[in-house]
């Protein structure tokens, strides 16, 4: 299941807020990892798909299927009018991030995340991202099984063209699977992705859609597929991370406007409820609630049907605390060339309020995010994103758990 968020957990400085996390601490028992949590599934509940009846299910995970690997696209989205006075037109380049957040149990839980520009003159910025879970075998948006690709081959459904070809990836010529469907001049929509053979992953997506005197088409080509060098990524999860069902973090968000004088940071409250508990992973519903300085009332709630949580990422609502016990001031963790971004320990002792952590950050041109992490736990208690070319900053506190 997919699930758009439009929410970015986002602050500059933590200093400032830190003081005010009042949480109570798991007991000592808590703190103990045990090889496996248990796997407490509430998938028919939640509305995720639990295997039965879908496509590929019965399939063994692929051989690239790995805990903090991560594929990368860049893509480019064009729109052309085709009403008489060509108004509505416009053209935008973008980043996309796939990254396998944890696979145990026959399931796959990965995280897709979308970031706005990115080349030499817009650096990226987060825009929106979802969460997946599913069966390991299942198809994703971005890769086929190789079997079930094999299967096409032979039997291409119906609707779909079937046909191998050579793509250009990162100026080489490839041997990829090319499968369409649909008809932009008959359709009103086209799709055409590219697949690797021997792995499945997409290399390239080509998309068309007519319709309302608008053209848009987008093109996505595979940009990287790397294993994150994230200490963390195969670490065991914590005792707790069955335990509690609701998390609540409250903060701000903030712009400052150059030569304007700073004016108050509006007010939000972001719920997150588990709805899958899986071995190594959780799966949760976000809502956020953001108020209005300029009166009548908070804005509408933003509900997020599916956020994905686990070791193999940054931003996770826990990271296994035997390894971050491991990590020292100073230290670089990963650096990502198609981001132009940099992992780092920016932080490792006591804070303000008391509670032993490990601060990490991750800087780019566009963008920084910064985290609080809990020696002892694992737990997530502060967490800042900041978008430099807005100025605009959000910054989050735990204040509750249940």
């Amino acid at each position: 299941m997919k699930c758009l968020i439009t929410f970015c957990l986002l602050t500059i400085g933590l200093s400032a807020v830190q003081a005010q996390v009042q949480i109570n601490k798991p007991k000592e028992a808590d703190r103990q990892a045990p090889p496996v949590a248990p796997a407490l599934t509430r998938s028919e509940v939640a509305g995720l798909p639990t295997g039965q009846g879908v496509p590929g299910a019965n399939l063994s995970a692929p051989t690239w299927m790995k805990q903090g690997l991560r594929i990368s696209y860049r893509t480019n989205v064009a729109t052309q009018s085709t009403r008489p006075n060509n108004e509505g037109g416009g053209a935008g380049a973008g980043i996309i991030t796939v990254d396998i957040v944890a696979v145990a149990q026959g399931r796959v839980a990965y995280d897709t995340r979308f970031f706005v520009g990115g080349d030499a003159n817009n650096p990226a910025v987060n825009s929106t991202a979802y969460g997946t879970v599913a069966p390991v075998g299942a198809t994703g948006v971005y890769w086929l099984h190789p079997q079930t690709l094999q299967q096409i081959i032979k039997n291409p459904p119906a609707g779909q063209k079937i046909s191998g070809g050579l793509v250009e990836i990162n100026g080489k010529q490839v041997n990829a699977v090319r499968v369409q469907q649909g008809e932009a001049a008959k359709d009103g929509q086209e799709t055409t992705i590219y697949y690797d053979p021997q792995s499945g992953i997409a290399l390239q997506i080509l998309t068309k859609s007519v319709g309302s005197g608008m053209t848009q088409t987008s093109y996505t080509i595979l940009a990287d597929t790397r294993e994150r060098t994230l200490p963390w990524k195969m670490g065991r999860p914590p005792s707790w991370l069955s335990k509690y069902k609701r998390y609540t973090y409250t903060g701000g968000i903030s712009m400052q406007m150059q030569g304007a004088p700073q004016m108050p940071a509006t007010p939000l409250t972001a719920v997150a409820e588990v709805i899958e508990v899986g071995a190594n992973y959780l799966a949760m519903k976000q809502t956020v609630q953001v108020g209005n300085l300029m009166g009548g009332g908070n804005q509408q709630p933003i509900v997020v049907p599916c956020v994905v949580h686990g070791a193999g990422q940054l931003g996770s609502c826990y990271l296994p605390p035997m390894e971050l016990k491991q990590l020292r001031q100073g230290q670089v963790l990963d650096e990502d060339k198609v981001l132009n971004s940099k992992i780092s320990v920016i932080g490792v002792g006591q804070t303000q309020y008391g509670r032993n952590v490990v601060t990490i950050a991750e800087d780019s041109p566009g963008f920084a995010s910064y985290y609080d992490y809990e020696l002892e736990t694992g737990m997530l208690l502060a967490s800042a994103y900041q978008n430099k070319t807005l100025n605009q900053t959000i910054q989050v506190i735990l204040t509750g758990l249940q």
